[in-house]
């Protein structure tokens, strides 16, 4: 029932859906490319069976903060390097590694997806 003393609220629920996948790799690196590869190409679809629960929090639009790492990048650098996707003799320099981080940080859709967001970061600044 509404009355003047209910507000409106926005509820936000997460469910989490979580599945271990096990596959044959040079390295660790290798493995979770072959994974994601089959997940983005669609040939691993998580569902009901997979889920792990939930949660309700107050949904609010507010800054989320990040703190990225010179290592996180220089990871993602090297599995670019693996996909060929940047020259496998390639360095990254002081001076990129800054420019990739200007890049994340003014990335509008870095909280919906960070992985893609510094791939993306990397790639501008190399290319």
């Amino acid at each position: 029932m509404l009355n003047r003393k209910n507000k409106k609220f926005k509820v936000e629920i997460i469910e989490v859906l979580q599945r271990v996948v096990e596959v044959y790799g040079e390295d660790f690196e290798d493995a979770c490319y072959k994974v994601e590869n089959k997940y983005f190409r669609g040939k691993i679809v998580l569902d009901w069976s997979d889920y792990i629960g939930v949660e309700f929090d107050n949904f609010y639009l507010s800054p989320t903060v990040f703190k990225i790492t010179k290592e996180e990048i220089l990871e993602y650098f090297r599995e670019l390097k693996i996909n060929r996707e940047i020259n496998k003799n390639k360095k990254m320099t002081d001076k990129e590694m800054k420019k990739v981080l200007d890049f994340v940080e003014c990335d509008e859709l870095l909280a919906k997806n960070i992985r893609s967001s510094i791939k993306n970061s990397i790639l501008e600044v190399i290319n």
